[in-house]
């Protein structure tokens, strides 16, 4: 009698191996047998939120944003120790207190992070290790166009994940109501894989393959799965730090086509969702409908930003606010959570973070905002 282990065999080999394919990219998803609960359910008060996006020097508009704009959380960029040579650098005092203000004026705070890259000046020699590596061995490392800052991307199986479950921990023991993990990927120039030591290592004892040489789905599926492990793990340390709150755990997708940003994947290790989208989109509406009903019992949250990175939106605030009504009123039809830069982003490389053009000075922005928040 032709045993199990044999009729297997004889299948995939008569199938060109698909059959084997197929079973090690099963084997890579449920490698690392999960050890890490996903997030708790969202808060209610995620359910039907309005979003600013907020810095410390916005401490005096907290008020506003209540009553004026009817904002209900702040999303605050203001990082730690360091930052990815964008946002808006502090201390965890201001942290703390930009916290502390906003919970006096009813308002839920949710910390900024991200996820992926920081700026070189974090490259000590003993972090070497941790960024994303070609499999030539090349770190993997680029600028932005709006930052003049050298970044490197970090990968989720080195202890770069343990220093931001440490990060988000220390916006807990804060006061924070959520997390926010910017940027989610595993770079495209490295081939949508690392190559680091730390995933040649996890790799070949999980699945024992050799990273180099797997078929890239595999290697793909082993990656969607660190990155959910690594968000759950930030979550975790969060959640230790703040047991009896229920946080709020979201990650940014700026492009679903993305492997790693793919809503049915990374949507699983998180309780809210959060989209891009932009004025002019086509088919906006129906985009968002449908990553809506990836995950319909998790809110949708989702910023507009502008085509051409809100380069448009500086120095032309009608521009800016025609674009804000046109976004904010898709997204307050399908009955989603908008997210609204306060402040518009700054574009330049020589002054990265944000620009002086916001609701709280250009009445066109401001109009707008309250109307719809209001709604």
């Amino acid at each position: 009698m032709m045993t199990r282990r044999k009729f297997v065999a004889k299948v995939a080999a008569m199938s060109g191996g698909i059959v084997l394919i197929k079973s090690r990219q099963a084997a890579a998803e449920r490698s690392a047998a999960t050890i890490l609960p996903e997030p708790r359910e969202a808060p209610e008060w995620a359910r039907k939120a309005r979003i600013l996006s907020a810095e410390y020097r916005d401490v005096p508009h907290l008020k506003r944003a209540r009553e004026e704009f009817r904002a209900t959380v702040m999303l605050l960029y203001c990082c730690p120790e360091t930052t990815n040579g964008w946002c808006p650098a502090g201390t965890w005092d201001q942290i703390a207190f930009f916290i502390q203000q906003a919970h006096a004026q009813n308002l839920k705070v949710v910390c900024y992070y991200d996820t992926t890259t920081m700026e070189e000046s974090f490259l000590s020699p003993e972090r070497r290790e941790w960024v994303q590596t070609t499999i030539e061995g090349k770190p993997c490392s680029f600028t932005r166009r709006h930052v003049w800052h050298l970044r490197y991307a970090f990968c989720y199986n080195t202890p770069w994940s343990q220093h931001v479950a440490r990060i988000a921990r220390g916006y807990a023991a804060a006061g924070a109501d959520g997390i926010f993990l910017d940027n989610p990927n595993y770079y495209s120039f490295t081939g949508i894989t690392c190559f680091c030591k730390f995933c040649r290592q996890g790799f070949k004892q999980e699945t024992g393959q050799d990273l180099q040489q797997a078929d890239e789905a595999v290697r793909i599926a082993f990656h969607q799965k660190s990155l959910r492990e690594h968000v759950k793990r930030v979550y975790a340390a969060a959640s230790e730090a703040a047991p009896a709150k229920q946080m709020v755990m979201t990650c940014n997708t700026s492009n679903p086509a993305l492997p790693m940003q793919r809503l049915d994947n990374l949507g699983q290790a998180e309780n809210v969702i959060f989209r891009e989208t932009f004025a002019g989109q086509k088919n906006a509406k129906e985009n968002l409908r449908r990553d809506a009903a990836v995950f319909p019992r998790k809110p949708l949250w989702v910023i507009l930003t502008e085509g051409s990175g809100a380069k448009g939106w500086t120095g032309n605030a009608p521009k800016a606010a025609a674009q804000y009504d046109e976004c904010l009123g898709i997204i307050m039809e399908l009955g989603l959570c908008p997210v609204v830069w306060a402040t518009i982003p700054s574009q330049n490389p020589l002054r990265p973070g944000f620009t002086d053009d916001s609701i709280y000075n250009q009445p066109e922005l401001a109009r707008v905002v309250a109307k719809h928040f209001s709604s």
